[in-house]
């Protein structure tokens, strides 16, 4: 079962801006260095937010290109934005213009996920076509494949070999070589789709399921620890500075957990319940497409076990 927060009084996050503009609802949710929000929905826009004084937020641009819901953006270190889209798309933005600087283009399917890497000059993306690619000056320079269903996040570990993880529907994370595209290892453990991965400093990196639990890894395939952080699907995870995780889950739910301990340090749920402004509708997680990427979630009260690595 999903670990309860702690019995004790905790700082409580507080709403400090509503940022309303979008016509449907927001798929995802990315910053700027320069404290400015991106968000990106299924009106098929992406909206720079910038902060005002005295407080909250307006909107300084708005992108249009894409010709289909846009379900991931990011920004590069340089401050350059990309997007990702059902329309197969991968966009980079000329924010000079808020037209599309280059159309990426060589995925057969949704592009789940887009990411940067830290030196500014590739990109990455992960698609439900199973695969995954990295990009460089508008060129796709590495194919991964070896994945049996849809690829849902791509992070890379920006190291010296180039190395890359992502997630997929078929209930693995796979770390590719980052230079021939090989598989190098692959992590099983999860029960149901991993929807996305989180890079853990000096320790490997953390993964969140469909089965409801975010799993902490290091990178040589040992499991070191499972957070049972929902009884729904995680959407999400991250990391803060000071260490802590963060979830997002389809029960609603925003939770900040130790990075030692199976116990939420604070949560946020909306009261009363608002429309799904962030993230997918609780009963239809995805626009239709394939079956492989709405795999039914099969929870147990048992403890899981742990995982391994191939």
């Amino acid at each position: 079962m999903a670990a309860e927060p702690m019995d004790v009084e905790r700082e409580l996050f507080k709403l400090s801006a509503t940022l309303a503009g979008h016509e449907q609802d927001v798929r995802c949710v990315g910053a700027l260095a320069n404290n400015q929000v991106l968000t990106g929905s299924r009106d098929s826009s992406v909206r720079v937010w910038v902060g005002k004084e005295g407080g909250g937020y307006a909107c300084a641009s708005t992108l249009l290109g894409h010709t289909g819901f846009v379900g991931s953006v990011a920004a590069t270190a340089s401050g350059a934005i990309a997007s990702g889209s059902n329309d197969k798309h991968v966009i980079e933005w000329d924010l000079a213009t808020n037209a599309p600087a280059r159309v990426l283009e060589g995925h057969e399917d949704v592009v789940s996920c887009v990411r940067a890497g830290a030196s500014g000059d590739l990109l990455y993306s992960a698609s439900w076509d199973k695969t995954a690619r990295v990009w460089r000056d508008g060129a796709c320079v590495l194919t991964l494949k070896g994945h049996d269903k849809a690829v849902w996040s791509v992070l890379p570990l920006d190291d010296a070999e180039g190395r890359v993880l992502t997630a997929s529907a078929d209930r693995t994370i796979k770390l590719w070589d980052g230079q021939t595209g090989a598989v190098s290892k692959t992590y099983e453990g999860h029960q149901d789709v991993v929807r996305d991965l989180a890079l853990v400093a000096g320790v490997g990196f953390l993964s969140g399921s469909n089965d409801g639990t975010v799993r902490l890894w290091e990178l040589g395939g040992e499991c070191l620890r499972v957070l049972q952080a929902s009884e729904s699907f995680v959407y999400a995870v991250a990391l803060l500075p000071t260490g802590e995780w963060v979830t997002c889950s389809e029960d609603r739910t925003v939770r900040v957990w130790h990075a030692t301990s199976n116990e939420a340090r604070r949560r946020r749920r909306p009261r009363p319940r608002p429309p799904a402004l962030v993230g997918p509708p609780r009963h239809s997680p995805l626009p239709p497409g394939p079956s492989h990427a709405r795999s039914a979630c099969r929870r147990s009260r048992t403890r899981r076990p742990c995982g391994r690595a191939r």
